[in-house]
Formats: C-alpha cells, structure tokens, sequence
C-alpha cells in the first residue's frame, strides 16, 4: 500500500513525524479515493526518493512511468504511537 497525504505541518518535510490526523479532505486523499469508488486508474511516476526495489536511484536517478494501477482499497487507519489516523491506499498494476 501507500499512504496518504497531509498530516504534517507546512514546511515539515516528508520524513519529519505525523504530528496530526490525515483525512479526506486533503487534495491527494480525495483524488485517489474518487479513483476508487469511480474505479478510475492512476498513473504511476517512480523517483529517486522512493526507497526498496522500485527506486530509481540505482539506476541513475530520475523518474519513470510506471503505468496504470487501480486503487483497490482506500481506508484510515490508526497507526504509530500516537494512534493517528492515516490514509492507506492498495494499488494493483492494471493489465
């Protein structure tokens, strides 16, 4: 899965803590989550940030199209220590 967006403070990077609850009404949530129930694919950009096996990174940098997934699950899920709320959504390639 990938988790959502929002939930930090303006300014924070991405890898600063979840200092608050993200929800739907975030830009990117609201996106993937209208892809779900209007079952819409989304296209997929790989970068050189993203960390494991489908990093960019090791083969130069850059970004690459990864083609179309179907979201197949949206949810808020409590998670971490302070038990706050984050979107997780399940993507699948499209074949």
């Amino acid at each position: 899965g990938c988790g959502g967006g929002g939930g930090r403070h303006r300014g924070q990077n991405r890898s600063a803590p979840q200092s608050f609850h993200q929800t739907w009404d975030n830009l990117t949530n609201a996106t993937l989550r209208l892809n779900h129930t209007s079952d819409l694919p989304v296209r997929v950009i790989r970068g050189p940030k993203l960390s494991g096996p489908n990093s960019t990174s090791s083969s130069g940098g850059g970004y690459r199209y990864d083609g179309l997934y179907s979201v197949t699950s949206a949810e808020l899920v409590a998670s971490g220590v302070g038990k706050l709320r984050t979107a997780l959504f399940t993507l699948a390639r499209v074949q």
